[in-house]
C-alpha cells in the first residue's frame, strides 16, 4: 500500500473559485514571479533540478519552469525501490533524512539552462480568484503558456559522498486532478547529471 504522502505548499489548490476580475491577456505574468537572488545551491544541486526539468520537457528547450517555492513530504513506502544500484540503502535512508523539514527553495538562484520562476501559495489563491470561475488550470496555462509541464515540485536530493548517484522526491501538477509524483534517481555522467529511473508513487 503506498504510503507517500507530499505536502506541497504550493499545491494546495486543485480548482478555481469565482470572481470578476478579468484577465489582462497582453500582461507577461511571469513578470510576477520571482526567480531567487542568493547562491546557496551547489553545482550537483542545481545540475540535478536541471535534470528532473529536461526528463519530463521531453526534448522542448522553450519551457519556462514554474517551480513551488517550497515543499514538505511525510514517509514514503520504498518498497517500489526494489533495485539496491539505481535506489541505493543508504541514499534512501539520506534523502529520509534530509527532508525531514519544510524545503525552502525559492530564495535559490539556479544554474540550469532552462528559464524558471518560482510561484508562492499566496500568489497561486489569486491566480484562482480570477475570471469569473474559469477553470485553474485553463487559466494556468493561458497566463504561462510556455510552462508546459504544470508545476513542478522537489525534494532537497540526497547525494552520495563522491557525487556520481543521487535521488529526490518530486511532483508534477498539470491539470484538475491531474498530478504524479515520486522517486527519481540520478548519474552524473561526463559531468552532467541524468535522471536514469522515476518510480511513480503518487497520481491522479
Amino acid at each position: 500500500m503506498l504510503v507517500l504522502n507530499f505536502r506541497i505548499i504550493v499545491f494546495g489548490i486543485a480548482f478555481l473559485v469565482s470572481c470578476n476580475t478579468p484577465v489582462q491577456n497582453d500582461k507577461n505574468y511571469y513578470d510576477n514571479l520571482a526567480k531567487g537572488t542568493e547562491n546557496n545551491l551547489t553545482e550537483n544541486e542545481s545540475g540535478i533540478i536541471n535534470a528532473i526539468i529536461e526528463y519530463r520537457v521531453n526534448g522542448r528547450s522553450d519551457e519556462i519552469a514554474i517551480i513551488a517555492d517550497s515543499t514538505k513530504y511525510y514517509g514514503f513506502d520504498t518498497s517500489r525501490m526494489a533495485s539496491k544500484d539505481t535506489f541505493p540503502d543508504t541514499l534512501v535512508n539520506m534523502l529520509r533524512v534530509i527532508n525531514d523539514r519544510i524545503y525552502y527553495i525559492a530564495n535559490n538562484k539556479l544554474n540550469i539552462s532552462f528559464d524558471y520562476r518560482y510561484a508562492d501559495q499566496t500568489y497561486l489563491n489569486e491566480m484562482g480568484n480570477t475570471n469569473g470561475g474559469m477553470n485553474y488550470w485553463n487559466e494556468f496555462y493561458k497566463r504561462f503558456p510556455e510552462s508546459h509541464m504544470g508545476i513542478l515540485s522537489f525534494s532537497k536530493a540526497a547525494i552520495n559522498a563522491d557525487s556520481t548517484k543521487a535521488l529526490a522526491f518530486v511532483m508534477f501538477g498539470y491539470g484538475n486532478m491531474g498530478m504524479d509524483g515520486g522517486a527519481m534517481s540520478f548519474r552524473k555522467e561526463n559531468g552532467k547529471w541524468k535522471t536514469i529511473a522515476y518510480i511513480i508513487m503518487m497520481v491522479s
